[in-house]
């Protein structure tokens, strides 16, 4: 479980450096298309995470909801053995020679970057990612808008991170850091939640296992749902604490102060 999760947070991070390197040269270089064989690996490795993930939240519900656990739990447990099967492929398939020519082409590109252009165009993407969140976090409950969000967030958090790395440690505050990281683990119990509420409501379509009229099953989706709900409105909460800093711009590279 630990592994998927560090593979994903690697591709995670990749994936931030290219779109950084698109913003600053976006005539010359295109993210998607240059990682494209590392996202066939992200997406299954992402199926079998979530699996993990609904299992580990399903057990949240084990002693309220014993009487369908053990069920609930061989039901994931076929689908996790489909799902390694496709990662296992997954890994097969890839190449890690496929990055060689992307990193290679970065690489070159950065070169023709001034450090301090580099360090500014990463303040400017966070800010754009910080302002997304804005306008892309619903009011009302809408799963794909709030995932959204929580996507930017992270990103806006990798590249904080590689801002860290390259010793600007003034483009931000401790604060700032705090309190984008009690989002993001908002964020992820929203998200584990609503996984366990999707695969629960696959389940119970008319051609799924699960009857649909089953009440005991229905009690669960319900106190998942909710759950959810709840969850999404603390996420709210906690970005509101975020979206409001901006960073800094006009800090020099070398800068080594905190706020």
């Amino acid at each position: 479980m630990k592994a998927t999760h560090l593979l994903r947070v690697a591709t995670k991070r990749i994936r931030s450096v290219m779109r950084l390197i698109e913003f600053l040269k976006p005539d010359d270089f295109r993210a998607k298309k240059e990682i494209q064989e590392l996202r066939m690996l992200f997406r299954f490795a992402g199926i079998q995470r979530e699996l993990q993930v609904d299992r580990k939240v399903l057990t949240m519900y084990e002693e309220k909801h014993l009487t369908i656990y053990k069920h609930l739990g061989e039901l994931m447990e076929e689908e996790r053995k489909y799902s390694d099967y496709l990662f296992k492929q997954a890994k097969k398939d890839f190449k890690l020679k496929s990055l060689h020519r992307p990193i290679e082409k970065a690489q070159k590109l950065l070169k023709q970057v001034p450090n301090k252009a580099v360090l500014e165009g990463a303040r400017s993407l966070i800010n754009i990612r910080l302002k997304s969140i804005q306008q892309v976090m619903p009011e009302d409950y809408d799963r794909i808008l709030i995932h959204k969000a929580r996507i930017l967030l992270k990103e806006a958090m990798y590249l904080m991170e590689l801002l860290r790395q390259a010793g600007d440690k003034a483009s931000f505050s401790k604060k700032l850091i705090a309190n984008a990281k009690t989002a993001s683990e908002v964020a992820g119990e929203w998200h584990d939640t609503e996984s366990l509420e999707q695969w629960l409501r696959i389940q119970m379509r008319p051609d799924g296992p699960i009857q649909i009229n089953d009440a005991k099953y229905q009690l669960l989706t319900q106190e998942v749902k909710d759950n959810a709900r709840s969850l999404a409105l603390d996420f709210r909460k906690a970005l509101s604490k975020v979206v409001e800093v901006e960073i800094k711009g006009e800090n020099l590279v070398g800068n080594s102060g905190e706020e």
